[in-house]
């Protein structure tokens, strides 16, 4: 067993108006056996310095220690190394807390006082409000240095305190006059222990990070709220770990929505960053978000005057890679490990490369390309036709590709297979790849549409990934395993063959670059046999449905429960869609007219007939709304 997060949470916040003495160099003088009335050659900053990094140092990575007792300034919890020969020194040579020692000036002589005691009780008046006067809280300063023990089954709060008392050689007269030995009692809403290990990331979103703490990596989308910008007053998207769908209607925010997140992410926006409109709302522009597994949490207020959003100083969670596949066929991908220490703070520097379409197929040069010759990006074209025929070196980049396509194709039957390179124009030395369709070998860049979608977003997935690998071995880091994908309007170019399978094949594709890879996808559609290629993978346990929608004059975002629908004319009778016929908009209106003029008592037999002319210009010979019908027009006159 282990002391519960709340546990530790709780008492924490009992300590914070303890003075800092008792817990750091009084606890270190008396591990260490500091004698009582007389000196010894004693290294108190060196002991001092242990224990801190004993009990005071929770992210063993960090130099900084984590100040749990009172400060003047509650910002400044996180302290260097040389805490212990700065503001200990200073608080153990002078004033009230030099009085507890016997110590000859600059020597390394030490001892206590044989009225310490009666000195350290003294003290304990100058605490801050509420603990003024009253003695320490043995069992929360235990709870706190031993929050990383294992504690066998059975044991007690007062054990926890008897082992506190016993390690740091607190005698009989110290726990009287010094100690409040007080155990709570355990409650359901208030456990001692749990399970497992109370880990750093637990503690992170109790205490902070400290300064020189590396962001926390492949982190996530947890919470996206925003006030006085967008379609609405208020929009507040909380996404799952895994897939979510956002629906709505045209113009009430779905790609608004997918830009912001890509912004939150990555602290860039691709074309114009989100502008609150200046008149209307007098809500506070704002947008609020939360990344990572600890949920950092930044506000981020528009400034009229330079026009921008405030953006993270420190972001203390990094996302893994992202692939923004937009409505206009470009592509957008953003790779941390290209983004140093450094340029993580500085958010004037923009990070991530943006692919219009000649560059997913021509390639991406940089800047300055025409005096360094330097490409980002080679493009499809001569990627593909690379790691084809390169052999070994490429071999695992071009059969991830080949995989890529298989999955994201339309039918196993049919799956999309390369063929052979082939030179295509007179003047153009490339070899272009080509795919097997219809018996022949077609070259990718005269497919359809459709087809050149999938496999441009086949490319930049194997692309992008292969990218971070290379980059994070040059960079010396380990390889991220969590992706982030935002395809709007992923049924774009797409026959409804694809339409009906792309989302199974969205989520399994993933898995093609790694077992050990997740993503978090974000996707926006309009299309209702998208909705119906979902209902094989959706899990409502680890997936979201949102829906934008029109209230009065205001867009709601809401979160729809997923339910199977079957077909995909019944989904467009969904709320998510809120069609009330799966039929064109004249044949919806005719069938209404012909339902008010059922549920009258004695309908005119000229108005049946007019009714019955047009259900026969719009409905379809077999339409099933026919039986019902024809029994009622028949009894009312018309043949």
């Amino acid at each position: 067993m282990f002391l519960s997060i709340k546990k530790i949470q709780m008492s924490l916040d009992k300590l914070q108006s303890i003075h800092p003495f008792y817990g750091t160099t009084f606890l270190a003088c008396k591990r260490e056996d500091l004698p009582v009335g007389r000196v010894v050659s004693f290294s108190i900053s060196l002991v001092e310095t242990q224990l801190l990094d004993d009990y005071y140092r929770p992210d063993i990575s960090s130099n900084y220690f984590f100040r749990v007792f009172s400060v003047s300034d509650r910002g400044k919890r996180w302290v260097r190394r040389k805490y212990s020969s700065s503001t200990l020194q200073s608080t153990r040579t002078r004033g009230a807390f030099n009085r507890p020692f016997i110590h000859e000036i600059n020597t390394d002589k030490w001892g206590w006082q044989p009225d310490y005691v009666d000195v350290l009780v003294e003290n304990l008046s100058r605490n801050l409000p509420p603990y003024r006067g009253r003695k320490i809280p043995a069992f929360d300063l235990a709870v706190w240095l031993y929050r990383n023990r294992e504690w066998h089954s059975g044991t007690t709060g007062a054990d926890i305190v008897d082992s506190f008392l016993k390690d740091f050689r607190i005698d009989s007269y110290e726990r009287k006059a010094i100690f409040d030995l007080e155990v709570p009692e355990p409650s359901y809403q208030e456990p001692l222990f749990q399970d497992q290990p109370v880990t750093w990331r637990d503690l992170q979103s109790v205490i902070g990070y400290p300064p020189d703490s590396k962001p926390e990596e492949g982190a996530a989308l947890q919470v996206l709220e925003l006030r006085g910008v967008g379609p609405a007053d208020l929009l507040r998207y909380k996404p799952s770990d895994r897939f979510n769908i956002i629906t709505g209607d045209n113009s009430l925010g779905k790609t608004f929505i997918l830009e912001v997140i890509w912004w939150a992410l990555t602290g860039e926006w691709l074309d114009y960053p989100a502008i609150p409109l200046r008149s209307g709302s007098n809500v506070r522009p704002r947008i609020t978000f939360s990344v990572g597994s600890n949920r950092q949490s930044f506000v981020s207020d528009y400034n009229w005057d330079t026009q921008t959003w405030k953006t993270p100083s420190k972001r203390e969670a990094l996302p893994g890679p992202i692939i923004y596949a937009r409505y206009d066929g470009s592509f957008a991908v953003w790779d941390p490990a290209t983004v140093s220490s450094v340029e993580q703070n500085n958010r004037l520097t923009r990070r991530h490369l943006f692919f219009e379409r000649k560059d997913i197929w021509h390639g991406l040069p940089a800047s300055d390309s025409s005096e360094t010759g330097q490409w980002l990006c080679n493009g499809l074209i001569r990627d593909w036709v690379t790691w084809q025929m390169s052999g070994e070196r490429y071999r695992e980049y071009y059969n991830t590709l080949v995989a890529c396509l298989r999955t994201l194709s339309p039918l196993e039957a049919e799956p999309l297979t390369p063929g052979q390179p082939t030179r295509l124009l007179v003047r153009d030395a490339r070899d272009f790849p080509t795919l097997r369709m219809f018996g022949r070998e077609v070259p990718v860049v005269l497919t359809s549409a459709g087809v050149q979608r999938i496999i441009a977003f086949a490319y930049i997935l194997v692309w992008a990934w292969r990218e971070h690998i290379a980059n994070s071995e040059i960079a010396r880091r380990r390889p991220q395993r969590r992706i982030v994908l935002i395809v709007d309007e992923i049924e774009a170019h797409l026959h409804p063959r694809w339409q009906r399978t792309i989302v199974p094949a969205l989520i399994a594709v993933v898995s093609q670059l790694g077992a050990s890879v997740s993503p978090q996808i974000h996707v926006a559609t309009h299309s209702p046999l998208v909705m119906a290629s979902a209902e094989t993978v959706f899990d409502t346990e680890i997936d979201n449905l949102h829906h934008l929608k029109l209230v009065g004059q205001d867009v709601v975002l809401e979160e729809l429960p997923f339910v199977k629908r079957g077909r995909a004319d019944l989904w467009l009778m969904s709320d998510v869609f809120g069609l009330e016929q799966p039929r064109s908009l004249p044949a919806e209106q005719v069938i209404k007219d012909a339902i008010n003029l059922q549920k009258l008592d004695s309908p005119s037999p000229n108005e049946v007939r007019k009714v019955n002319t047009r259900l026969v210009q719009v409905l379809a010979p077999d339409d099933e709304f026919w039986p019902r019908w024809r029994f009622f027009a028949k009894r009312f006159g018309t043949e």
